[in-house]
This record gives structure tokens, sequence and C-alpha cells, in this order.
């Protein structure tokens, strides 16, 4: 995952909030193409706290933010994620 979005960040892209594909102009700089990061299904890979409380660098959350961390405002925090109840077919 964390190669996917270096290559994302690489070649332009700029992560953007959903709701913002809806506005009628988007707050993207100059010469960055807008992209919407989703994750589904809730997995512990997508969000995890490790045992001292802290966020898991290796979870999803935890790799936007050490690029956000790395890029600053030319790699915003935005992610949406759709989380399902646990269910037979969810049962994590």
């Amino acid at each position: 995952f964390r190669k996917h979005m270096e290559r994302l960040h690489k070649e332009g892209f700029y992560p953007v909030n959903l709701r913002d594909l809806a506005r009628p102009t988007l707050d993207v700089p100059a010469g960055k193409t807008p992209v919407v990061i989703t994750f589904d299904d809730a997995r512990g890979s997508q969000f995890r706290y490790k045992k001292d409380g802290t966020i898991d660098p290796d979870c999803a959350v935890g790799i936007l933010d050490s690029l956000h961390k790395k890029y600053g405002a030319m790699w915003p925090q935005k992610a949406v994620f759709f989380v399902l109840p646990r269910s037979k077919y969810n049962p994590t």
C-alpha cells in the first residue's frame, strides 16, 4: 500500500474528500490531479492500534499519516472509510 501511495504522489495525484467531488470547484494545487482514496470492509489492515495505544504505522491510516508528515500540504490526510458491521460476511 505504501508503495502505491508513494507512486500516486510521484505521479501528481492529490487526495481530496469524496464530498468535494460534488462541489462546483475543487481546491487542488495547479498541476495536481485529484484522487479519492477509499477503503471498504473495515479491515484491521486499514486502521489498527498498537498495544501502547498508538496507531500502527503499517496500517493504511498510519501510512497515510507518515506520507502527510513527509510531504506536508502536498499530501493531505484525506480518505474515505466505508465501515461495515460485523457479520458472517465481515467477521473482523
